[in-house]
C-alpha cells in the first residue's frame, strides 16, 4: 500500500522538478508525483549490467544496473511525457551506447508503475520458436497502476508478465491445480490480476503447448502482501542450450515496497523431467565454468548432453538408469572431501538439485528428444566382473561404460561369480558363465535375461558355434573333484545339446580350462590346466579323438586363433610363454615355436588383421605385444591400471582392452569415494593403442574384473 511520508519529504518530492528521488519504499503519493520501478530482465549473458535514464537523467540506481535487479521506486512529476533510455554499462549520456529508447508518456499521478526491460541484443544468436513472428529484441514494457488494492483483506492481487524471449505463450497454474488461472499469455504480455490468499503459495509455469508439463516450479511467500499486488515475472531462458546457455529460467517477483526477489526452481516438484530446461541450467549454474567449452577439465565438457555422455580423460560422466556408479552423480555425493565442487571453494549444488540430478541419471539420462545415451551403440564390449556379480557393457568407440548389469536383480548373490562371457555373431545376445552359481545366463541385446541353464559344475570358459546354435563350456579347477568333461549346451534353450548325453563331452584330461573355437567353427579347442595337454573336438560329431602332448611344466590358461585358422598362441602361466601351435592341418597339429613374455600370462587375442597378439601378464601387471608372423615381442606395456590383468578383446578400431582385477589394490581408483578405495575394491578396463602399444584410458568397472567378449559387425 502506498505509505504517507511527512510534510516535508512531501515538499521535496514536489519541487523535484524531474529529479530522481529514491527511498526503500514508494514515495508518498501526491497531487504531482507517479513512482516507477525499473526492472532489469535482459537475459542476454553479454550485456549482465545497463544504464538506464529517465527523461535524458540517469537513475543513480540505473548505473550498472544488474541482470535480475531492480531500482527500487523513484518519484517523477506525472504530468511529464517519461522517456525510457536504456544503454550499455559504463555510458556517458542517454545517447551513448543507446540500445533502445521508449517514450511511455504520462503517467498518473498518485499511482505506482513499474517498467521492465526485456529481450535481448542481438536478435539473430538466439532461439526465437516464431522467428519472423515476433520482435523479441530489447523492449520496454510498463505495467502502469501498480499495486492494485485488493477489496477483501488478507488476500493480494498476483500479475503475471511473459518476458520469456524464447517462449511464445506461457500458462501460469496455482497450487498444484491442472487449470491455469493465466492461460496463452503471450510474450511481453501482462494478464489481468488473479486474487488469491495473502499466504505460501506454488506456482507452476508451463509453455501454452506442453500439455501440462512443467519446467518451472515456484513457492512464494505472499503472507507480507496482504491488500497489495505482486507481479510475477519469469526471467531467463526456457532451453538454455539453444541460447548461449544464457541465465536459466527462475522466477522474480516485485512487491508493491520496491523489493524484487527472484525464487530458484523447485526441482523436487518437477516431474517431467527436460534435460534443457532443467539439467542442463543446472550444470551451466555449477559446473561449466571448469567442464565448458573453454577450460574442459579432465577432458569432461558438461555444456551440452552430446558432451556430457561423452565423459571425460578417464571415462564415463553418466551410466543411465544408474546413480550408483555414475562419476558426476558420486562427485556430488560420495567424495570424501565433501561434495564437489566444494574441495574448490566453490558452492555445491544442495541436496535437492543433486537428487534431482541423481534423479534424471536413475531415469535414463534422457535429452529433450527422449533419447537414452548409447541407447543404440553398436560396437560393445562386455566384462564380467566376478566379485561384484555384475556385467558392464562398454562402447568401444566412444570408450565409456553404457549398462551395468546387476545379477543380483534376478536373485543371485554375489557369489554367484560371473566369470566369462561370448557374444552372437550378430549381437542378438550374450551368455554368462556362473563359477560360483554353477550356472549359465543368457541376456538380449536389451540386457535382460531370457534364459537360464540347468546345474553346471563350475563352468568356466565359453565358446560358441552359432552355425549349429551350440554353446560350448569348459570347466574350472576343483582338485577334490577333477572333471574330464566339457559341456555342450543349445544356445536357444540353455538345455543339453542333441545326440549328447546330459550335454558332456569326454576328454582325455582331468580340468579341460583353456577353449577357443576355430572361425569356420570346425574345432573346438580345450587344454588341461593340470595336465600339460590340448585336444581339438570336432563340432560335426561332438567327440574328442586324440590330445597334443605340449610339454612339462606349461600350465596351460588360455588360447586365440589366427583368423586363417592356420595358428594358435596358447598362454601358459608356468613357463611364462605362449606356445605356437600349427592347426592348419586338423591330423597333425604340433607346437612349432615359443614366445617367451611376462610372468603369467593369462587371455591372450590376435588382433582383427592377424598380425598381432596381445596377452596380459598375471603376475606383473604387464602387457605383450607379439608380431605373430616372427614370433618376436614388440613391446612389454605398463602402466597406470593394468593391475592383475585377466581377460582380452581387440577392437577393429586399433584398441586392446584388458580387464584387471585389481584384488591387490594395485590400482587405486582416480576420485576417492570411500567404498572403492579400499583395497581391492573395483576393477579396471584398460584400454591400449595398438599404433603407439600406450595406455590411452583406465575404465573403472566392478570388483575383479575377468572375462571379456566383443561384438562389431
Amino acid at each position: 500500500m502506498i505509505i504517507i511520508i511527512t510534510l516535508i519529504a512531501l515538499l521535496l518530492f514536489g519541487c523535484s522538478d524531474d529529479k530522481p528521488v529514491t527511498a526503500p519504499n514508494p514515495p508518498a503519493a501526491s497531487d504531482t508525483l507517479t513512482n516507477i520501478l525499473i526492472v532489469n530482465n535482459v537475459a542476454d549473458p553479454g550485456f549482465g549490467l545497463l544504464d538506464v535514464y529517465i527523461s535524458g537523467k540517469k537513475l543513480p540506481a540505473g548505473d550498472n544496473l544488474r541482470f535480475r535487479k531492480s531500482t527500487g521506486f523513484t518519484a517523477f512529476k506525472a504530468d511529464t511525457g517519461i522517456v525510457v533510455t536504456v544503454a550499455e554499462s559504463g555510458s556517458q549520456s542517454s545517447a551513448d551506447k543507446m540500445l533502445v529508447q521508449t517514450n511511455i508518456g504520462e503517467l498518473t499521478a498518485k499511482t505506482d508503475n513499474v517498467i521492465v526491460i526485456y529481450g535481448v541484443i542481438d536478435t539473430s544468436a538466439f532461439y526465437n520458436p516464431e522467428a519472423g513472428n515476433r520482435n523479441i529484441g530489447i523492449s520496454v514494457a510498463v505495467r502502469k497502476n501498480f499495486p492494485v488494492s485488493t477489496v477483501t483483506a488478507g488476500q493480494t492481487e498476483v500479475f503475471f508478465m511473459n518476458a520469456v524471449s524464447d517462449a511464445p505463450l506461457l500458462d501460469l497454474l496455482l497450487d498444484g491445480d491442472k487449470t491455469p488461472v493465466v492461460n496463452n499469455l503471450d510474450y511481453s504480455g501482462f494478464s489481468n490480476g488473479v486474487t488469491v490468499s495473502a499466504a505460501y503459495h506454488r506456482f507452476d509455469i508451463t509453455p501454452f503447448d506442453a500439455n501440462g508439463v512443467q519446467f518451472a516450479v515456484a513457492d512464494i511467500d505472499l503472507t507480507g502482501a496482504a491488500g497489495d499486488g505482486v507481479l510475477l515475472l519469469p526471467s531467463g531462458f526456457v532451453d538454455v542450450t539453444k541460447n548461449q546457455n544464457g541465465p536459466a529460467f527462475e522466477l522474480m517477483a516485485v512487491f508493491s515496497d520496491g523489493s524484487v526477489e527472484s525464487f530458484e526452481l523447485d526441482y523436487s516438484r518437477i516431474n517431467d523431467i527436460s534435460y534443457s530446461r532443467h539439467v542442463q541450467p543446472l550444470l551451466n549454474g555449477f559446473c561449466i565454468s571448469c567442464h565448458g567449452s573453454q577450460t574442459a577439465e579432465a577432458g569432461l565438457r558438461l555444456d551440452s548432453w552430446d558432451e556430457l555422455i561423452k565423459g571425460s580423460d578417464f571415462g564415463e560422466a553418466v551410466v543411465p538408469f544408474d546413480a550408483e556408479i555414475s562419476q558426476l552423480a558420486n562427485m556430488l555425493t560420495l567424495l570424501e572431501t565433501g561434495p564437489h565442487p566444494g574441495e574448490l571453494a566453490a558452492d555445491t549444488l544442495g541436496t535437492v538439485k543433486t537428487d534431482f540430478l541423481i534423479r534424471w541419471i536413475s531415469e535414463g539420462a534422457k535429452n529433450d528428444a527422449g533419447n537414452v545415451p548409447f541407447d543404440n551403440s553398436v560396437n560393445r564390449l562386455f566384462v564380467t566382473a566376478q566379485a561384484a556379480a555384475e556385467v558392464y557393457v562398454i562402447d568401444t568407440d566412444a570408450k565409456v561404460v553404457i549398462r551395468r548389469i546387476k545379477l543380483s536383480d534376478y536373485g543371485y548373490l554375489t557369489t554367484a561369480k560371473p566369470h566369462h562371457v561370448v557374444v552372437e555373431p550378430d549381437g542378438s545376445a550374450f551368455y554368462v558363465s556362473l563359477i560360483g552359481g554353477n550356472r549359465i545366463l543368457k541376456f538380449n541385446n536389451r540386457y535382460e535375461l531370457t534364459n537360464t541353464s540347468v546345474e553346471i559344475t563350475i563352468p568356466a570358459l565359453l565358446a560358441l558355434n552359432s552355425a549349429t546354435e551350440t554353446l560350448y563350456v569348459s570347466r574350472f579347477m576343483d582338485f577334490n573333484n577333477p572333471l574330464n568333461s566339457i559341456i555342450a549346451l543349445k544356445t536357444v534353450s540353455l538345455g543339453p545339446a542333441g545326440g549328447i548325453v546330459e550335454g558332456q563331452i569326454p576328454v582325455l584330461f582331468q580340468i579341460p580350462h583353456a577353449m577357443a573355437i576355430d572361425h569356420s567353427a570346425r574345432f573346438v579347442y580345450t587344454a588341461s590346466l593340470s595336465e600339460n595337454k590340448l585336444i581339438p573336438i570336432s563340432t560335426s560329431r561332438n567327440v574328442a579323438t586324440a590330445f597334443i602332448e605340449l610339454g612339462a611344466s606349461q600350465g596351460p590358461l588360455q588360447m586365440t586363433i589366427s583368423p586363417d585358422d592356420s595358428e594358435m598362441y596358447l598362454s601358459c602361466q608356468i613357463s611364462d610363454q605362449m606356445l605356437v601351435i600349427d592347426i592348419s592341418d586338423s591330423n597333425n597339429v604340433h607346437v612349432v615355436d615359443s614366445v617367451a613374455v611376462g610372468v603369467q600370462p593369462f587371455h591372450p587375442s590376435y588382433t582383427p588383421d592377424g598380425g598381432r597378439v596381445y596377452v596380459g601378464n598375471f603376475g606383473d601387471n604387464t602387457v605383450t605385444a607379439i608380431d605373430a608372423a616372427g614370433r618376436t615381442v614388440l613391446a612389454t606395456i605398463s602402466g597406470n591400471g593394468l593391475s592383475q590383468p585377466h581377460g582380452i578383446a581387440a577392437s577393429k578400431n586399433g584398441y586392446v582392452f584388458i580387464s584387471n582385477r585389481n584384488t591387490n589394490g594395485g590400482y587405486l581408483p582416480r576420485n576417492n569415494f570411500g567404498v572403492n578405495a579400499e583395497e581391492g575394491g573395483i576393477g579396471t578396463v584398460v584400454v591400449i593403442n595398438t599404433a603407439t602399444n600406450q595406455i590411452e584410458k583406465v575404465l573403472e568397472v566392478g570388483q575383479m574384473a575377468t572375462g571379456m567378449a566383443i561384438y562389431e559387425p
